[in-house]
């Protein structure tokens, strides 16, 4: 078979750091982008894209190690993604239960016309609310949420907030003087132990009731010392 005889270019792959860099080194010279592109040995056409975003690429909150913008997925279907994420903030921000029912249901009451279509579209397949089902829990897992097992909490998430703000701004206002190494954060920390079996052996026909003191584990709280960035004291360091 004969050799090619242009020299084949070789594809890499540029993540926003480098972009970025090369952005900020080039963008305030009056260099042209061809020159830009030839020093760089990138071709023109993607030092072109590059500059054409180059308030895009520089205002990026991504991590810079990503290749991309975000965005260049499938689009979302729901154009109305961010009433529904609003609505989905706003329940857990009062401490109530979310759950994929209720995202359908707030759907179907907004929404209305939107699920008649899509229904009617999944009408054939027949998996019309399944899908709508697995619709909404994409839509929840692509925006940073994650199913979770309820726990009782006396205070809303709001309330507590405000009181470790205020519980903040108290300390730090009595103690701001005060160098940070001298300042130790103790948690305690609750230990188990002794923990009991899941399941124990019974005779057919027997109950399987046991001793209260055998049915829970014994906890105790464990001080744990921190000071800044993180470091652990232990109990010979203090």
């Amino acid at each position: 078979m004969p050799a090619p005889l242009l020299s084949q270019r070789v594809q890499r792959r540029y993540n926003l750091d480098m972009r970025i860099k090369l952005l900020m080194a080039n963008g305030n010279t009056h260099l042209s982008d061809k020159v830009i592109s030839a020093l760089e040995g990138i071709p023109r056409t993607t030092c072109l894209t590059w500059l054409s975003k180059k308030d895009a690429y520089l205002t990026s909150e991504r991590n810079k190690r990503c290749l991309t913008l975000d965005g260049q997925g499938k689009p979302v279907a729901m154009q109305f993604a961010n009433d529904l994420l609003a609505f989905m903030k706003a329940v857990r921000a009062c401490s109530h239960l979310l759950t994929t029912a209720h995202m359908v249901t707030w759907i179907k009451t907004h929404q209305q016309s939107w699920v008649e279509t899509y229904l009617q579209r999944k009408a054939a397949s027949g998996t019309g609310y399944d899908g709508l089902l697995g619709l909404c829990q994409r839509f929840a897992h692509r925006h940073g949420f994650a199913q979770r097992v309820p726990c009782y909490s006396k205070l809303k998430r709001a309330e507590l907030e405000e009181q470790k703000n205020a519980f903040a701004a108290n300390f730090w206002e009595k103690h701001d003087e005060k160098p940070l190494r001298d300042i130790v954060n103790v948690d305690e920390t609750a230990v188990y132990y002794d923990m009991p079996p899941r399941h124990t052996w019974c005779e057919i026909g027997e109950d399987a009731k046991v001793d209260s003191t055998e049915k829970h584990s014994r906890p105790c709280l464990e001080p744990a010392p921190m000071v800044r960035y993180g470091a652990v004291l232990h109990t010979a360091d203090m």
